[in-house]
């Protein structure tokens, strides 16, 4: 059975690598460490990412929406064969970004030309770099929105978390987002038991969602109400949690102070 306690290792068991940069790149070392990791920011799937300026080098998730797609053949000077490239442009509520899939074989390239069709929309992810005055998102990775069967099983598994807006989560040097995107949901499927550290009274006085509610709409929230629900709830729950920690603190330095009575052998008796 898998808990909070449990190790992350129970969840990637076979994904030495990915595992390894969650714990040792975010410290989450526990189900329950990877669970009470939450999004720093959301974006809406039913409109367009606004894209202010953009920085090359950063790494940036955006909405948006393919407004070209051309597919288009060259010969690899490497192999001496034909080549393809789908050369597609993103739109954004801002700055169109231009995307570059390469194939080395003509079915792959026309499954490219499927799944990347103009008018669709969907999550994309990569590293914004600039090359001739335009703005490109490099080694991107994507979720087309509408559950695509021909999508990877990455993306597949991310569709089915998928509502009403696309979890950001703060990210470091070697951790991908979509990687811990999967695990945390993962976990979200198969921790049966999340313990509700506000009381019941409590909750129902201010309005506050039970801990399981609390976790799955902080995770995969349908609207920004739900999002401002759990993070009520868990702001309550810490400061619980810090009440308790600070009282036994108190308790133990009072514990200290205490001299000692004449029956244990006060001094001066």
């Amino acid at each position: 059975m898998i808990d909070l306690d449990s190790p992350v290792a129970t969840l990637m068991a076979d994904q030495l690598s990915k595992r390894t940069k969650l714990v040792d790149g975010l410290g989450l070392r526990t189900v329950g460490d990877l669970l009470h990791h939450f999004p720093r920011r959301y974006l809406k799937t039913g409109e367009l990412t606004t894209v202010g300026d953009l920085r090359p080098g950063e790494l940036l998730t955006v909405v948006g929406e393919i407004g070209g797609s051309d597919q288009k053949s060259y010969r690899d000077r490497r192999t001496g064969r034909m080549a393809y490239r789908q050369e597609v442009v993103l739109r954004t509520d801002g700055p169109s970004l231009r995307m570059t899939f390469f194939s080395a074989k003509q079915h792959i390239a026309d499954w490219q030309a499927r799944r990347l069709a103009v008018g669709d929309q969907g999550v994309f992810t990569g590293q914004v770099s600039a090359f001739r005055d335009q703005w490109q998102l490099t080694n991107p990775k994507l979720l087309i929105f509408g559950g695509d069967p021909e999508q990877d099983a990455e993306a597949r598994d991310l569709q089915e978390s998928l509502k009403g807006l696309f979890p950001i989560y703060p990210l470091t040097k070697g951790v991908d987002s979509w990687d811990l995107q999967r695990a945390i949901t993962f976990a979200r499927t198969v921790v049966d038991d999340i313990p509700d550290l506000v009381p019941a009274a409590l909750r129902q006085r201010h309005g506050l969602p039970d801990a399981r509610t609390a976790m799955d709409w902080i995770h995969a929230p349908e609207d920004y109400a739900q999002v401002t629900a759990a993070r009520k709830h868990f702001r309550y729950e810490e400061a619980l949690v810090t009440q308790v920690v600070l009282a036994r603190r108190r308790a133990s330095k009072a514990a200290r102070r205490l001299p000692l009575s004449p029956a244990r052998g006060w001094p001066g008796r």
